[in-house]
């Protein structure tokens, strides 16, 4: 990609949630932000860093490219490829999954499965997406920001807006495993973030949640959590990161810059805690079906 000046100018006139036309194509500009809003750079690292572990998942996501629209001002801009470029893409919303509906694994199976396809690699990917949603500590999972891709024979999971992921240390994944969303709402509609007492409230909710995935799957899902458990380890994205810094670049009006993650070992200590603590759940849950 070469970006022009009558491209800078361009972005940093696009508005969030846009399509904007530069001198290479057509992209849609997901941000263009300074970095007064807690770190530009790393919501778009984050992008990047999603889409490679869900490359890696094979679950459809745009590909990324982050722009420095403002060299003065440290302005990034990240922009990314159209979803809907090689075939159509339904956010969950526009399938008719409800906000309410959109909590519960079960409702989001049931509605998928009436009204739209019986594939099981559907399945799997959405188990796989609530999983990916758990191990990144994905706090912004919603009816807006997945969906199905219709290729014109088959339907595939897509997901978007993933740059909140590791941005705290508390698990709230917003798609649970609970057969009754209604408990799930309840759980949350009452919880203030803001206080440590609440983030602990939060915290053994969706340690819950995760008991309650075990505990209520079949044989084949709990053998996927295995599998993505054994693959996403720290050393993982520890290798992931750094290999984002060898192959990804910013674009510039000069050409490119090196790519230099922000807080490297603060994210890997985040994700290191967090894959315990999912880690420490399961063996919990194997000590109890030993039990039985």
């Amino acid at each position: 990609m070469k970006l022009t000046k009558e491209d800078i100018a361009k972005l940093n006139k696009t508005y969030r949630g846009k399509l904007v036309k530069l001198s290479s194509g057509k992209y849609f500009c997901k941000m263009c932000v300074g970095t007064d809003q807690f770190s530009s750079l790393t919501y778009a690292v984050n992008e990047v860093l999603a889409h490679e572990v869900l490359k890696d998942l094979k679950i459809t996501s745009p590909r990324y490219y982050i722009a420095l629209a403002s060299e003065e001002d440290e302005i990034y801009s990240l922009i990314s490829e159209n979803l809907n470029n090689k075939a159509r893409f339904y956010t969950a919303a526009e399938m008719g999954i409800t906000n309410e509906d959109g909590s519960s694994l079960f409702s989001i199976w049931n509605h998928l499965e009436t009204h739209f396809t019986k594939d099981l690699h559907v399945y799997i990917d959405i188990i796989k997406l609530y999983l990916f949603d758990l191990f990144f500590l994905n706090v912004d999972r919603h009816i807006s920001n997945w969906g199905l891709i219709y290729d014109g024979k088959k339907y595939h999971v897509a997901a978007l807006d993933n740059e909140e992921i590791l941005l705290i240390d508390y698990l709230v994944p917003k798609i649970s495993p609970y057969y009754d969303s209604e408990k799930w709402v309840k759980l949350l509609q009452d919880i203030d973030i803001s206080t440590d007492l609440d983030k602990k409230a939060i915290q053994k909710i969706n340690f819950d949640n995760l008991m309650a995935f075990f505990e209520e799957s079949s044989q084949e899902y709990i053998e996927l959590f295995e599998e993505l458990h054994e693959m996403l380890t720290p050393a993982y994205f520890a290798n992931l990161l750094k290999r984002i810094e060898q192959e990804e670049v910013i674009y510039t009006l000069n050409g490119e810059m090196p790519l230099n993650i922000p807080q490297k070992e603060v994210l890997i200590a985040i994700y290191t805690e967090n894959y315990n603590l999912i880690t420490d759940v399961y063996e919990k849950y194997k000590e109890e079906r030993r039990k039985r």
